[in-house]
């Protein structure tokens, strides 16, 4: 096992994780109130930086709890992170509307509803993998394999409903 831990390895954190967990904190304040907060009204992709702060949560305990910034703990902030998106994707067609009227630049209000919802189905067919990814790196079996694998599709295939309809509503 300690082998397997070694090689899951990315960077070493001398002494204590909590450190770096720190630093990671840092990261999703800046990345938060610096970047995403300024630029949520004018840019779209700014969904994107605002999920990290979002998915850095698990990352840092992982890293604060093990002393070591390894891809399970990436793994979990990816799960995360993809997690999100599809989620305010869908907030923002719902409300898409009142986000027109306040000047806020969310996906729906600059490309339409069409390839809001490629997206809304991009990201949690991009989630099913990096969840199943937990399988490799021995922090879930088979079970979770099957549950992970079948509960993923159904959420990628939920996002992918109402393709199609229009308007600033639920479809």
């Amino acid at each position: 096992a300690g082998g397997a831990r070694g090689a899951g390895c990315v960077v070493r954190v001398g002494g204590g994780g909590y450190r770096f967990a720190g630093r990671l904190a840092g990261v999703a304040l800046v990345s938060d109130v610096w970047i995403y907060t300024p630029r949520k009204q004018r840019w779209p992709k700014a969904l994107l930086v605002g999920s990290s702060p979002g998915a850095m949560p698990p990352l840092m305990g992982w890293t604060a709890a093990t002393g070591h910034l390894e891809a399970p703990g990436l793994v979990l902030f990816g799960i995360l992170f993809l997690w999100q998106l599809p989620h305010f994707l869908a907030i923002s067609v719902f409300r898409q509307n009142e986000y027109a009227k306040a000047g806020i630049q969310v996906l729906p209000t600059v490309k339409g509803n069409a390839v809001t919802q490629l997206h809304a189905i991009a990201y949690p067919g991009a989630l099913v993998p990096v969840c199943l990814l937990l399988v490799p790196h021995g922090r879930a079996g088979h079970i979770s394999l099957l549950g992970m694998g079948a509960g993923g599709a159904l959420f990628a295939a939920r996002c992918g409903q109402g393709r199609g309809t229009a308007g600033g509503g639920p479809g």
